[in-house]
């Protein structure tokens, strides 16, 4: 640095490269020396240069590790256990047969697997538009400021007497693996949407609602209590009245049965609410949401149109729900078949709803519950035992049966 002359235009070339040996484009910047200005200046010019380059490294790194190449500190990724030939971790597809052994992949070396994965998972996710959550008269009906419905595939609500935005809530249809628009996935109500739920509920000809959030966690709202408390005998809904008739409390989750009725129109509608799954979180163990669904699955109404689903946001909790619903049927669809896609499913169900399967915990938990109903699926099959068959129907005398849900 002792023979920089003043007054002289100093040309200085930068090239980023990750520890994996990707290299950047290459930059060039000019650094001039002035009348009164030492070298030392310079150099200090120079090495801000060097920091704003360090930051570029930083980004390109980040970049290449969200399309699921290996940090160069940790080494290559080994062979994974796809099906058929060696495949990367984008390909998706994994021998039933080698299910335990991927588990393993995903968590070992700090869950880097699991990590990498699911920011895969991130970087190929769709990006739809979501115009209508936006509008400024449906942005307090949104309860957070993230999660927003796709346009393609938002539940539309009939319009109240032409009224600006009556047609929003925000919920999503999902396909089931027949690809009927079965699933509806719905944020938790708020004091100012529980209306429009129930409204939904009613021209949606749902007859089971799935909650999988309680109405508080940790300090704070993340549901409004949407049916009667226990000290009231029936709470309004914009044109809607709701009963509640009996409650059933098992070990992680409440069976009840809500009366919804608009003039002298009723309808008898069974919530399953689990109550044991924290938020951006899974259950502890992989059989409490097994048993759910084959509770629910052998003992739900068949004869509406669609199957509600509801967590807070509507999209962690109620995707890793969707998600095993939707694995169990393919496996049992057809058990012949050797592999089983994951991340596919998630990816199927992100196309209509953003972020389903939120935390990267849950869709290992997806891997850890479909890998033990492979192994053992005449545990939650339909003569499971803990189930109670809708026939029962305990304390409906003189109403109409569960079946008689029309129009």
């Amino acid at each position: 640095m002792s023979k920089l002359h003043r007054k002289t235009n100093y040309n200085i070339t930068l090239q980023a490269s990750t520890l994996a040996g990707c290299w950047g484009e290459m930059a060039q910047i000019q650094e001039p020396t002035e009348n009164g200005v030492s070298a030392g200046a310079v150099v200090g010019g120079i090495v801000v240069s060097l920091l704003l380059l360090a930051a570029i490294v930083i980004l390109v790194r980040k970049r290449v590790l969200g399309k699921g190449e290996a940090p160069g500190l940790r080494g290559p990724i080994p062979d994974l256990p796809m099906a058929a030939s060696k495949r990367t971790v984008s390909d998706g597809d994994i021998q039933k047969s080698n299910l335990r052994q991927y588990i393993q992949y995903l968590e070992s070396d700090t869950q880097r697997g699991l990590e990498e994965e699911f920011a895969s998972l991130q970087s190929d996710s769709p990006q739809n538009f979501a115009i209508a959550a936006h509008r400024d008269y449906n942005k307090d009906k949104n309860r957070f400021k993230n999660i927003f419905p796709f346009d393609n595939a938002r539940v539309k609500l009939s319009a109240l007497n032409n009224k600006t935005g009556s047609d929003y809530i925000n919920a999503s249809y999902i396909l089931n693996t027949n690809n009927k628009a079965y699933f509806i996935a719905a944020q938790g109500p708020k004091s100012n949407t529980t209306a429009d739920f129930w409204r939904m509920v009613w021209e949606q000809r749902v007859y089971v609602i799935i909650m999988l959030t309680n109405l508080v966690e940790k300090g704070r709202e993340k549901c409004f209590h949407y049916w009667p408390r226990s000290s009231e005998s029936f709470i309004k809904a914009g044109s809607f009245t709701i009963r509640n008739h009996t409650e059933e409390e098992r070990s992680f989750y409440i069976i009840r049965f809500l009366e919804i009725s608009e003039g002298s129109t009723k309808r008898l509608v069974k919530q399953y609410h689990f109550t044991g799954w924290p938020d951006f979180g899974a259950p502890q163990r992989e059989e409490y949401l097994l048993d759910f669904i084959a509770e629910i699955k052998n003992s739900m109404p068949t004869n509406g149109d669609h199957l509600l689903v509801h967590c807070s946001a509507g999209v962690g909790r109620t995707g890793t729900f969707i998600g095993l619903w939707n694995l169990i049927d393919i496996v049992d669809t057809d058990n012949t078949a050797q592999v089983i896609n994951v991340k596919k499913t998630v990816l199927d169900m992100r196309e209509y709803r953003p972020h389903m399967v939120q935390a990267a915990d849950q869709y290992l938990y997806l891997f850890k519950c479909i890998t033990a109903y492979i192994e053992a699926p005449h545990l939650w099959n339909m003569d499971y035992a803990g189930a109670d068959h809708i026939y029962d129907n305990t304390g409906y005398d003189n109403e109409e049966p569960i079946y008689d849900n029309i129009n």
